[in-house]
């Protein structure tokens, strides 16, 4: 009653096709293919995610110029507006959640938030390319935002002196570190990083030019890492093709 299981009398009542024994030769050596397939391209990608793990880890070693965070963004709290307020919310203006910051790039929102929200909350209405990053109970989630947002007060908002930090440098050396960051976290119901705390949290400044180069060479192993992921997805359709081919 607790868990789903099968007995032994419906699994020896379980009905499968039997081709001729050279048919299911066929269909195993023509699926072992395929599976070696997988296996190679999950190696891959293991290796190409190693490669930039060696990149980040290149810039901090290869980085005199250390500094904190706070030194070159401005960094904004989240704030959730009264959910007894109906009026508060439903108006347009997206609002983040950890729903939301799963991918790279912050384009919608499950929820808005309306004028009157924004203006009786402590959320804050955030600039494109603000760098997002998850500080409570969930810690280390990161994306770029590319529509101006606010967000639950579940994260940490940071805005880049374009003069110094490029803000995808920055999405990824908080991707790199997240982990590091975790763990300075605090607090008796679930853990958290302060605004204080996470201002004084020290990363890499190379030089701008630098910044771009290294951002570059990290988007065309994601590129490379996202086309074998699009092969991963298409196997298991490959594998029924071969059943279907034999047994249908």
């Amino acid at each position: 009653s607790a868990y789903k299981a099968l007995t032994i009398e419906k699994l020896n009542d379980f009905q499968i096709p039997r081709p001729p024994k050279e048919v299911q030769e066929k269909i195993a050596a023509e699926i072992e293919v395929f599976e070696q397939k997988e296996s190679d391209i999950k190696e891959k990608i293991e290796e190409l995610k190693a490669k930039i793990n060696q990149v980040m880890v290149e810039a901090f070693t290869k980085t005199e110029d250390i500094v904190q965070i706070g030194t070159v963004t401005e960094i904004f709290n989240g704030g959730t507006p009264s959910t007894l307020k109906p009026e508060y919310w439903d108006g347009g203006i997206p609002w983040a959640t950890l729903v939301d910051t799963k991918q790279k790039y912050l384009k919608k929102t499950e929820r808005s938030i309306s004028d009157l929200g924004l203006k009786n909350s402590n959320a804050q209405l955030l600039p494109v390319n603000t760098v997002i990053f998850s500080s409570r109970a969930t810690i280390g989630d990161v994306c770029i935002a590319k529509i101006e947002v606010c967000t639950n007060q579940g994260y940490k908002n940071f805005v880049c002196n374009p003069e110094k930090l490029e803000y995808e440098f920055l999405y990824y050396i908080l991707k790199n570190e997240a982990k590091n960051i975790e763990k300075m976290a605090s607090g008796m119901t679930y853990p958290e990083i302060s605004k204080a705390l996470i201002s004084s949290y020290k990363i890499p400044l190379p030089p701008l030019v630098e910044q771009q180069k290294i951002v570059g060479k990290i988007n065309e192993i994601e590129d490379q890492i996202a086309s074998l992921e699009n092969e991963l997805r298409d196997i298991p359709t490959q594998k029924e093709a071969v059943l279907n081919k034999y047994l249908k």
